[in-house]
């Protein structure tokens, strides 16, 4: 497996912690490139973005982490 596809938990949902995961693999598997959405809700494209750590993202209005658009962009479908 050379990529995977890994959703952001938001906490006050209670979703799932995937960053136990995330941080998992950065330190077993650096080799494997983590990707993360975003959803951009005026279009109702998916966006998806190389993970590049926490610092790299930012609360949207509804309290969703998301990558900024200085990661790289791996690709996009419609939702």
């Amino acid at each position: 497996m050379k990529t995977i596809h890994v959703f952001l938990p938001i906490v006050e949902k209670n979703e799932p912690d995937t960053f136990l995961f995330i941080d998992w693999l950065r330190n077993n598997h650096p080799d494997i490139k983590i990707i993360v959405p975003k959803a951009d809700f005026e279009t109702a494209l998916m966006h998806n973005y190389v993970y590049s750590g926490k610092d790299g993202l930012e609360k949207n209005l509804y309290d969703i982490l998301e990558p900024q658009k200085e990661n790289s962009t791996v690709g996009m479908w419609k939702w």
